[in-house]
């Protein structure tokens, strides 16, 4: 599922429920994950054709690209 799709509904839930630690906000991902699949099944059944195919997709980054913080500084592997 796309992140510009579920990832509002995360935030949204989660200050909703005014998660505080890991577990709270994993169940709220968990939820907007599950959410945000139900709609994009919920679509598909009305258009009656998928809106996820292979060719959406953006081609695979290296690991090492995907290792960059939100101020653009490249991480290490390790963690920062």
């Amino acid at each position: 599922m796309n992140p510009d799709v579920v990832e509002p509904m995360y935030v949204t839930i989660a200050i909703a429920r005014d998660c505080i630690g890991f577990e709270a906000n994993k169940t709220a991902a968990h939820t907007g994950g599950r959410i945000a699949g139900n709609a994009r099944k919920s679509i598909q059944k009305e258009i009656g054709r998928p809106v996820v195919s292979r060719h959406g997709y953006l081609p695979n980054r290296s690991r090492q690209d995907q290792l960059i913080d939100e101020g653009g500084k490249r991480l290490t592997e390790k963690g920062q």
